[in-house]
């Protein structure tokens, strides 16, 4: 897995849309949001497999997501797929959320240092 910059997608059920938004993976790490949420999380991966943590926290409560309507997602998002040299694509779950989370990500860019 590549560090570097990537954009993600949030999707509650298949068939409800979630909130786009963009995360930077760094030596393990998990950093990002979108307009109403940041994200902050640990990741590991090995191989083709890769395992997720992430913290998903409100910043802006006038815009909706698909995490708009639980009042407690703070909690971690414990998630795991599978990972490329274009992305990755995670499933998971967070408490009080009925049914599964997917997380799709795709590279967008390297982290230049």
């Amino acid at each position: 897995m590549m560090n570097g910059f990537y954009s993600v997608n949030f999707k509650l059920l298949e068939e409800i849309e979630g909130s786009g938004g963009v995360v930077i993976l760094f030596n393990g790490k998990i950093y990002g949001g979108d307009s109403s949420y940041s994200y902050q999380g640990t990741y590991l991966a090995e191989g083709a497999l890769l395992t997720a943590s992430i913290r998903v926290s409100p910043f802006n409560e006038f815009l909706k997501s698909i995490f708009s309507d639980f009042e407690d997602t703070n909690d971690e998002i414990q998630l795991s797929g599978k990972v490329d040299a274009k992305g990755f694509l995670l499933e998971g779950g967070l408490s009080g959320i009925e049914g599964s989370i997917t997380v799709e990500g795709k590279w967008i860019a390297k982290i230049d240092s």
